[in-house]
């Protein structure tokens, strides 16, 4: 231990021997490779504390950030070391705070008193960059409620008020104490007011937005006196969900910009009971340490440790002892022997037997049918909870294999048994199943076995497809001998099938195309695939996340890195002491989490947030360049894309590479039999450097239901998922992130797709209608005898659509996804009248439309129906010809006289009215038959009102009778007055002839 002595003599005195001996000590920093005067000696962990800028893999200038030396027992005489250009707050404190005020590499390193130390220093290079981003954006849910739901849009909304700030992150302080803040502090309040005074205002965008789930912003207001914004959206229901909120990039205060800022908003997946009501549940003793994550929302964790089982909701911010309702664990063992999330379950296995509790932990439910010692295992990655196959977990034992479901309707647990390929194993005798994982996406499930061949053991790999029900044996196999330990697997994201990690204690390998290569990791710099000879340590923990980063976690707390594809590992800092026992996960917009365990019987544990970027930069920085190209970027990836029949979607990727370097970009598809994709290519060109800019149209492939006869029974074998992958034909672990694109596509029906017809918002209400008996049939088809009254569904129909009754009328379809409108329907939809009613036709015959051959009517489609089965629709998709081809056997007089059925916003033939009454109502209900449009069975009902029939209007008996008795009471009353009249009359006559009498005397 000479040399590091004397490395640390030439540190300390460093200061006091001029600029040319400080020079020389920063060159040792820089080329002197720690550790090696003795191999026997860790390297002393130490930490950068980022604050959010050092995701990005470097530090600006003039940025504060802060750095803590964990290993206490070693801190005699302890001193902060830094290169020109840094300085450091307090040199002799194991914790505190440094700034770079120059750009370039810089290097830090903790030097110590060796007499008594059991550790060497480990110098870290990070990356100083002059940075104008001085400030981000910050935003709180502080409310937030279900709004609306219906049918169409499969679930509920939200709405949300979020609080939005300005906070400056490089006051260490300040971006510290903000994460669970509700109000700005004094200073952010005070920053926001400047930016709100010079225009700013925050524009909240989805990071990964599709046409099923979009972040809709409802309106915007600036509290000035509290110094934010109050921003009320509304999205379909998440667990997690990831915006951007970006501003106006030309604004600045004090020459400092606002960064585009990511923000994560969580859902709680799990209802925690109170505590009063509530049993605390327990790790079975013994058992190691694991994290499970639940792969559709990666905030909501259990870590199991020690005897118990800790929950986080948000990322391990806060964290519960995980507890269920205690009527509901009465009989019960406390102990948990393993657990596994499923998208609206946790599986519980308790004694010996799995039980499913539904999120809101108000039911436990025994999975039965299962006996003997089994093991339960969720998905390691997401899939849509719209995707049957989301709802998938598994258990096993040694000899028998099952696939646990939930009913999409009633998120009752099913059972399904998976038989063993005892028949594909051909000479080799199954003993054991070993390990069990779901692919990344797609319907396969990959098993690990043990199986014999005369006296030889061996590790088997077989790929089960759950949809299909076949099983498939790689290639390959591992000699039970040369393993060391239990064999862990896990499928990876690639365009590659078959793609999965394996590893035991000492080694990891990877294998793609299905076992066609297989692969194993090495440490950079060594030859042999052991990771570590040493008997103690072993592999901990592998972590995978969505871009494709691989961190393995060693006992000893050391980490190596790797990326899908790549096989070299490199070593990066250390997670913690090797007397820790931390836990790593990735989040939403993964970031690297170190989780430990700092008071399990009371349910607390602290994370960190692991710089990975930057360590990583830094550990690439001592090693030689070998990457063939400069860096790759691509557009933002949703996290799944739905395509429909006719769908595109635009993914674009850029890489830059030098001028003289021989790398392409290569396009890889899983299922290029499904998917139809264009590419094209725009070239830049730069001194010394080139720039190739690639975009895919990715659509499904056009071919794919022709010849098809059964139409629903065959759709399985055109509809699926698909992922699509571009990365450079020559990839290097020294090339910087990230270094692919990847695209996962589900290729059917999108989740929430539907037609609505355009109809009146408001309308007159009614209770029913009356259909006269001449103008519908009954159900079996004989004509009517009585009137038929029907009680209108105002839920079903809505405002019916005005109609006059001279006027041809053709409804307006749309298509929509979710509550968002996509496009107008332009495809081919039939009517059916649901009352039976026949006094309405069709204007167009079927030459009139263009027909070469008998088109569909509904009457051949009823004749026909009996060769149908019960389940399948009258007239649709599966079953809908076109007329526009030639039959020679057509009879011509037949095309005249026969009506077209078949509408179309474009085509000739509408419904024309022949109602003998006015204000008649008629219910259809409206179906796409075209089966090129859409993997979607897509229908609609409606109401029509006819109005304006003159002269026809059939006068009900109340009215006849009250016409009547208004004729007669006019007549009596004019004999009444013509009687008074003529009475009056008369005694006028009588008076005047009186009068002459009585002159004449």
């Amino acid at each position: 231990m000479k040399c590091c002595k004397r490395f640390d003599r030439l540190i300390m005195n460093a200061p006091m021997r001029g600029i040319m001996t400080f020079i020389t000590v920063m060159l040792l920093l820089h080329d002197l490779p720690m550790g090696r005067c003795n191999q026997t000696l860790p390297a002393c962990v130490w930490r950068i504390l980022p604050s959010l800028d050092v995701e990005t893999g470097f530090i600006g200038v003039n940025t504060v950030f802060q750095v803590e030396y964990l290993d206490k027992l070693c801190s005699q005489e302890f001193q902060w070391s830094s290169s020109f250009g840094c300085s450091v707050q307090n040199r002799s404190l194991s914790g505190t705070s440094v700034v770079c005020h120059r750009p370039g590499y810089h290097t830090i390193i903790p030097t110590v008193n060796w007499s008594n130390c059991h550790c060497v220093p480990e110098r870290k290079i990070i990356t100083v960059r002059n940075n104008p981003l001085c400030y981000r954006w910050y935003a709180k849910s502080i409310d937030k409620v279900s709004v609306w739901s219906s049918g169409f849009s499969h679930g509920q909304w939200i709405a949300e008020t979020l609080r939005v700030w300005v906070v400056d992150w490089t006051d260490v302080e300040e971006d510290r104490g903000v994460d669970n803040a509700t109000i700005p502090s004094q200073s952010s309040a005070d920053l926001t007011r400047k930016f709100y005074s010079k225009g700013q205002k925050p524009d909240l965008q989805q990071v990964h937005p599709t046409s099923q789930q979009q972040l809709n912003v409802q309106n915007s207001t600036f509290i000035q006196k509290d110094g934010y914004w109050e921003v009320l959206i509304q999205t379909p229901v998440y667990l997690e969900l990831e915006f951007m909120i970006r501003g106006k990039p030309e604004l600045a205060v004090q020459m400092c910009f606002i960064r585009d800022t990511s923000v994560i908003l969580t859902d709680h997946w799990l209802s925690l009971p109170n505590d009063d009501e509530s049993t605390v549940l327990r790790y079975t003793v013994g058992s190691p340490t694991r994290l499970l994550q639940d792969p559709c929302s990666p905030s909501v964790v259990i870590l199991l440790a020690d005897i118990s089982l800790l929950l986080t909701l948000d990322g391990f911010q806060t964290s519960k002892s995980v507890s269920l309702p205690s009527h509901l664990l009465q009989g019960l063992s406390l102990d948990v022997e393993s657990l596994a999330f499923t998208s609206t379950h946790l599986l519980l296995l308790i004694d010996s037997k799995i039980y499913a509790v539904y999120r809101t932990l108000d039911n436990l439910t025994e999975v039965t049918g299962l006996s003997g010692q089994f093991k339960v295992k969720g998905r390691d990655w997401c899939v849509p909870p719209n995707l049957q196959m989301s709802h998938m977990a598994v258990t096993f034992n040694s000899t028998n294999l099952f696939l646990i479901g939930t009913n999409s309707e009633d998120h009752q647990i099913t059972l399904s048994e998976i038989k063993l390929p005892f028949s594909i194993l051909q000479d080799l005798t199954l003993l054991d199943i070993e390990e069990i994982a779901f692919d990344s996406f797609s319907s396969t499930l990959g098993v690990v076995a043990t199986a014999t061949e005369t006296s030889n053991s061996s590790l088997i790999f077989l790929l089960y497809d759950i949809i299909l029900e076949a099983w498939k044996l790689l290639p390959f196999y591992l000699d039970v001998s040369n393993t060391y330990g239990s064999v862990s697997l896990m499928f990876v994201n690639s365009a590659h099938n078959g793609s999965f990690l394996f590893w035991d204690e000492k080694r990891i390998c990877f294998t793609h195309s299905y076992g066609q290569t297989v692969k194993s990791f090495r440490v950079l710099g060594k030859e042999t695939s052991m990771l570590n000879s040493s008997d103690s340590e072993v592999i901990s923990q592998v972590c995978v996340s969505q871009k494709g980063d691989i961190v393995v976690l060693m006992s000893s707390n050391r980490l190596y890195y790797s990326r899908v594809g790549l096989t070299k590992l490199i070593s990066i800092p250390a997670a913690d002491l090797p007397t820790a026992d931390p836990r790593m996960f990735f989040d939403s917009s993964d970031s690297l989490f170190i989780v430990t365990t700092a008071n399990m019987s009371s349910g607390e544990a602290s994370r960190w947030r692991y710089p990975l970027a930057l360590e990583l930069a830094g550990s690439l920085h001592s090693l030689e360049n070998t990457c063939q190209y400069n860096h790759l970027e691509h557009g933002d990836t949703a996290g799944i894309y739905y395509l429909d029949r006719g769908d595109t979607v635009q993914l674009w990727t850029s890489l830059t590479f030098p001028a003289g370097s021989d790398v392409k970009l290569q396009v890889i598809s899983s299922a290029s039999s499904w998917l139809h994709i264009g590419e094209s290519d725009y070239w830049d060109y730069h001194p010394g450097s080139l720039a190739v800019n690639k975009t895919l149209t990715v659509q499904s492939s056009d071919n794919l239901l022709e010849g098809v006869a059964d139409y629903y029974e065959d759709l399985e074998r055109f509809t699926g998922d698909a992922v699509v992958e571009v990365t450079p034909d020559q990839d290097d672990i020294t090339c910087m992130r990230p270094s692919t694109m990847v695209a996962r596509l589900s290729i059917g029906c999108p989740p929430g797709r539907h037609i609505r017809v355009r109809k009146p918002e408001f309308c007159q209400h009614f209770n029913n209608y009356t259909i006269p008996r001449d103008g519908y049939l009954e159900k079996d088809g004989t004509e009517a005898v009585n009137d038929k009254v029907v009680e209108y569904d105002w839920s079903a129909f809505g405002c019916p659509i005005p109609s006059h009754y001279q006027a041809t009328f053709r409804p307006t379809l749309d298509l929509y996804d979710s509550d968002d409108k996509v496009i107008e329907l332009s495809s081919n939809y039939v009517m059916y009248e649901e009352q039976g009613r026949t006094d309405y036709s069709y204007s167009a015959t079927m030459l009139q439309a263009g027909c070469q051959s008998l088109a569909q009517t509904w009457s051949s489609m009823i004749n026909g129906s009996h060769n149908m089965t019960s389940s399948s629709p009258l007239w649709g998709p599966h079953n809908y010809k076109s007329c526009f081809t030639v039959n020679v056997s057509t009879n011509a007089a037949d095309l005249r006289t026969q009506s077209y059925q078949v509408l179309n916003n474009t085509g000739v033939s509408s419904i024309k009215w022949s109602t003998t009454r006015n204000t008649s109502i008629y219910q259809f209900t409206a179906t796409v038959v075209d089966p090129k449009f859409s993997f979607c069975h897509l229908q609609t009902r409606f109401a029509v009102e006819v109005y304006g029939l003159p002269g026809a209007v059939v006068e009900k008996p109340f009215t006849q009778v009250s016409l009547g008795i208004f004729a007669i009471l006019t007549l009596a009353l004019g004999v009444v007055s013509y009687m008074y009249f003529r009475k009056g009359h008369i005694r006028k006559l009588e008076e005047q002839l009186f009068d002459y009498d009585a002159d004449d005397k």
